[in-house]
């Protein structure tokens, strides 16, 4: 998936992926998506799934998440380039 668009990727989007795969270990697919066999999908007579899943690892995802664009936004606002808004200008310039 990354290597398929290379100007708008770097290393931390795989650092992101790693630690989302780690969290999504224990997060309860299951209880929302059984997609396990093709019986399970078209059988009618189950049970509704419930809206709304909570486990331990979901505080820790939204965390995770949050982290990530407050810690950004924080490191950028103490940058020059992104203070006098050349940063937009170099952005969009990139070939």
């Amino acid at each position: 998936m990354h290597n398929r668009n290379p100007a708008l990727i770097f290393a931390a989007d795989d650092v992101f992926l790693r630690a989302l795969m780690f969290w999504a270990m224990f997060l309860p697919w299951g209880a929302c998506y059984f997609f396990d066999t093709v019986d399970s999908v078209l059988n009618t007579s189950q049970p509704q799934l419930p809206e709304i899943v909570v486990s331990s690892a979901t505080f820790p995802l939204m965390c995770q998440q949050y982290f990530i664009y407050i810690f950004s936004a924080a490191i950028k606002t103490k940058s020059p380039i992104w203070v006098d808004s050349s940063a937009v200008y170099y952005a969009l310039s990139f070939d």
